[in-house]
């Protein structure tokens, strides 16, 4: 992540180009890359936008998903626009 959001493609290609189509958040008010998950009772979303990576961690159900969302695009100052 670090390498494409300093724009030196860590791999390039098809499939460098289809990952990295894939990890847009489309309709959100800055360009972010990123991918949700959760394991282990812990939910996590990981990704990279304007000057940054940032990874945060939550423990708790996925129910929680909103408050993981809010908590990474929050990191660049503005609110998630889907849930």
């Amino acid at each position: 992540a670090v390498g494409w959001m300093r724009g030196q493609s860590p791999w390039g290609g098809e499939a460098g180009k289809k990952l990295q189509e894939a990890l847009v958040w489309p309709g959100e008010k800055i360009l972010l890359r990123a991918k949700t998950g959760s394991y282990g009772g812990c939910l996590w979303m990981t990704g990279y936008g304007p000057e940054k990576a940032v990874t945060v961690f939550l423990e708790g159900p996925v129910s929680r998903r909103p408050e993981i969302l809010k908590a990474f695009f929050g990191r660049w100052g503005v609110a998630p626009t889907r849930p």
